[in-house]
């Protein structure tokens, strides 16, 4: 066993101090991260209610869904293709090829509604018969629950599916629609 010197010892002393103190940083760090997370959540949650533009499946339960479609530039016509939450095609509707939002009320080609579920949307475009594009409509549906997950703010929707903070497109106040497609 060797001799201890003082300066060793003062070394020791300064490294344990420097520990102490990292370990101490650290400490505030994570506690300023949870705050910030807090403040998010806080900020996440003034959402709640709104209706968010969102590329997910949307609740039906009888009223209008707001559709946000892009069709091919280039298109002469374009079809509305619906999904159901098993991601079966369950309509099929001629719509103009434009950017313009589509109210979507649910009705079937035999008028009869479509039951209560989640519903997902895909725009056909084409030129004469050839199919030009085939892109998934955004929709604007509720906000109904913001949470921390694994360290990221999820929004839950309307109908459950949940999305991250950061795949909201638009938000807007519920509104009334005024027009249908």
């Amino acid at each position: 066993m060797g001799v201890v010197h003082s300066t060793d010892f003062a070394v020791q002393l300064a490294t344990f101090s420097g520990v102490e103190q990292q370990v101490q940083t650290n400490d505030l760090l994570e506690a300023m991260m949870a705050q910030l997370g807090t403040g998010g959540m806080s900020e996440y949650a003034s959402w709640v209610g709104m209706e968010a533009r969102v590329n997910a499946p949307a609740w039906f339960d009888g009223a209008p869904i707001t559709l946000m479609p892009e069709p091919a530039p280039a298109a002469d016509r374009a079809e509305l293709v619906v999904y159901d939450e098993a991601n079966t095609e369950v309509g099929r509707y001629p719509v103009t090829p434009s950017s313009d939002p589509i109210a979507w009320f649910g009705m079937q080609q035999t008028g009869e509604p479509y039951p209560q579920g989640l519903y997902s949307f895909k725009m056909e475009s084409y030129i004469g018969s050839e199919l030009l594009s085939s892109k998934e409509v955004d929709v604007y549906t509720e906000i109904v629950e913001a949470r921390n997950e694994d360290g990221g703010t999820m929004l839950v929707l309307e109908g459950g599916t949940s999305i991250a903070a950061d795949e909201i497109m638009a938000l807007r106040r519920p509104e009334e629609i005024q027009s249908a497609a």
